[in-house]
């Protein structure tokens, strides 16, 4: 599915990130030609995802994120500077460093998680809660194409937990929680309307293999 995710984005952005109307266009030999005023880069500002900077400046948010070399699940902080022409950034991508002091987690809501490209899927009817699987801070909370409403949440050690497909969300951007706190509600898979949770955990940009973290969970 849409997911090759790592989380590309938070759901039915489908919705949220409906930009194609907002498009910038190549001019021959002077790069992209940026509307809406923002000038060559913009300044991110808090509750800015890169769909609302998409359509306040005028650039597709794919572009916007190739640019600027951010991955899924695409997150952006307050106060940082992005790029809206010039040369794409460019970085390596490491995978999961198997030397990483593994996160002692719960699992965010019970029942038998279905692997996936990228994460897992767990079936669960509508308005099922799902738990933070570990301490952490609430990073954003957005929609984004194929994952619906969507947290991000990072924990120590360098891990980020994600969690899709979501009917209601019941945290905030910047709120820290406790593991098992209450992040919202199971909505269903936008693109096969399947009820449940996208679930997936990542380590820097790699996203750490279901088959390595299940071992990490604790008993709820």
């Amino acid at each position: 599915m849409g997911i090759r995710l790592t989380v590309a984005g938070l759901a039915v952005l489908a919705l949220a990130v409906g930009l194609s109307g907002c498009g910038s266009t190549l001019s021959s030999g002077s790069g992209w030609s940026v509307g809406g005023g923002c000038g060559d880069r913009v300044r991110v500002r808090p509750g800015d995802s890169l769909s609302t900077i998409a359509q306040r400046c005028g650039v597709p948010w794919r572009t916007i994120a190739h640019l600027n070399g951010i991955d899924p699940p695409y997150m952006i902080r307050a106060g940082s500077w992005l790029k809206l022409k010039g040369r794409p950034v460019q970085h390596a991508s490491h995978p999961a460093k198997s030397t990483a002091r593994p996160l002692v987690m719960r699992s965010p809501l019970s029942g038998t998680p279905r692997p996936m490209e990228g994460g897992v899927f767990y079936p669960a009817g509508i308005g099922t809660a799902v738990h933070a699987v570990a301490h952490g801070r609430v990073e954003a909370v957005q929609s984004l194409p194929f994952y619906g409403r969507v947290v991000l949440v990072s924990h120590d050690r360098g891990y980020v937990s994600v969690y899709g497909h979501l009917y209601q969300v019941r945290v905030r951007a910047g709120q820290k929680l406790r593991a098992g706190a209450l992040l919202g509600l199971t909505g269903v898979n936008p693109e096969t309307g399947e009820p449940g949770l996208y679930f997936e955990l990542r380590h820097g940009k790699a996203v750490v293999p279901f088959s390595r973290w299940r071992h990490w969970q604790r008993s709820r």
